[in-house]
């Protein structure tokens, strides 16, 4: 339990730091030609189905619409998503 707690606690440190610096260089220096930097949008969804309502994971799914996601229409919490970090 300290582990996650702790993994928990860096990953909110690291997400913070990035924001910062993401606010500091602000959007001209991403949209500039001469930006060094390549920003690869790594954010991720984690949900819970039986702490909120989900219409598009819950309720009936229309595959000609989105395709077929039944493989993720279960719980996907922080602890799914460290374990297949992990296993990068």
């Amino acid at each position: 339990m300290v582990q996650k707690k702790r993994q928990v606690f860096f990953a909110r440190i690291t997400v913070t730091l990035y924001a910062g610096l993401l606010f500091e260089l602000g959007p001209e220096f991403f949209m500039s030609s001469t930006n060094p930097l390549t920003v690869i949008d790594t954010h991720h969804h984690l949900w819970d189905l039986t702490a909120n309502y989900y219409p598009w994971l819950t309720d009936h799914i229309t595959t000609r619409v989105c395709g077929d996601y039944a493989a993720i229409r279960r719980n996907y919490l922080l602890e799914d998503f460290f374990e297949r970090i992990y296993r990068i």
